[in-house]
């Protein structure tokens, strides 16, 4: 039993038991060599490309262009209830991008792409320059839903203005 009263400090040495230890698990993996898996072709913007200069792995990515309704990828409805904590990594590179305004997005939906948040913006000359690969890692917090979606978004001003994403996990 303890004392204590207000404005008096009282120390107390307690005995703390660890939280136990995250342990990550992944939900999905793809290289695009086999595919698009999970992920969804956005339209004329958005394309399957069979070019091993601009995969990570094999010879596919997903190749993103242009800024229209058009110049995205996304997933399926993925079930993440029961996560806390998601990591997405992938693998990028560019071609073309010319100005500060131009960049690309991954973004998540908790409520089956009705709306999106964006949790990562790439811009140019900022995060990237054009023909360097980059890896990236985003820890995203929960919580999450049976209806999780993720996206990708190229918010770029032509055509030639091009990112190159692969292994996507």
């Amino acid at each position: 039993t303890i004392s204590i009263s207000n404005g008096v400090l009282t120390t107390v040495n307690a005995a703390l038991t660890p939280a136990p230890a995250c342990t990550y698990v992944t939900h999905n993996s793809q290289n695009f060599d086999a595919g698009w898996g999970i992920w969804t072709d956005g339209g004329t913007d958005c394309a399957r490309i069979n070019n091993a200069a601009f995969a990570s792995s094999g010879t596919y990515s997903i190749q993103l262009r242009d800024n229209t309704t058009t110049s995205l990828m996304s997933t399926t409805s993925q079930n993440c209830a029961a996560y806390t904590e998601m990591k997405v990594s992938f693998s990028y590179i560019t071609t073309s991008f010319d100005n500060s305004n131009e960049d690309f997005w991954l973004q998540i939906s908790t409520n089956g792409g009705s709306t999106y948040t964006t949790i990562g913006d790439y811009n140019y000359s900022i995060e990237f320059t054009n023909g360097v690969r980059k890896n990236v890692t985003v820890t995203i917090p929960g919580p999450f839903t049976a209806t999780t979606r993720f996206r990708f978004r190229c918010d770029a001003s032509a055509d030639d203005d091009v990112v190159y994403i692969d292994d996507v996990v």
